[in-house]
């Protein structure tokens, strides 16, 4: 087993979801919880052996992790940055998500193609193109 694996007796269910305001804390949402435990264990063949959840909004978030605040795609969609175009690169048919010229920096921030949010599809893409093109 790895070292970073954990060795627990249970199995762990983690969901995201998007459209959640940042004006209250998931302990404040006990309704939303309620809604999405219930949908998730109807088809959980023993959905009696739940022993916990815990529901984490946005809010929560940006206090665990101390998130400045702001816009959560980091940049505003306007004219010229939408889709693909939502890029720094000198050579984005080669290296999209290269930072300018910048040979050893790539930007992959959530504000960056092919999404916003805290997805995290935008630091696997980069990573695949760094494995393609190692600088």
């Amino acid at each position: 087993m790895p070292p970073f694996a954990l060795a627990e007796p249970f199995d762990r269910l983690t969901l995201f979801f998007k459209n959640m305001a940042l004006d209250r804390r998931g302990d404040a949402l006990l309704d939303v919880e309620a809604a999405v435990k219930a949908q998730v264990l109807a088809h959980i063949a023993n959905p009696e052996a739940c022993a916990w959840s815990r529901l984490l909004s946005p809010k929560d978030l940006q206090h665990l992790f101390l998130f400045p605040g702001g816009n959560l795609d980091h940049t505003m969609l306007v004219g010229g940055q939408t889709f693909d175009d939502r890029q720094f690169s000198a050579d984005p048919e080669r290296r999209f998500y290269a930072f300018g010229g910048l040979p050893n920096v790539s930007y992959c921030g959530a504000g960056a193609y092919p999404c916003g949010s805290i997805a995290g599809t935008p630091g696997y893409m980069c990573a695949q193109e760094l494995i393609r093109h190692p600088t």
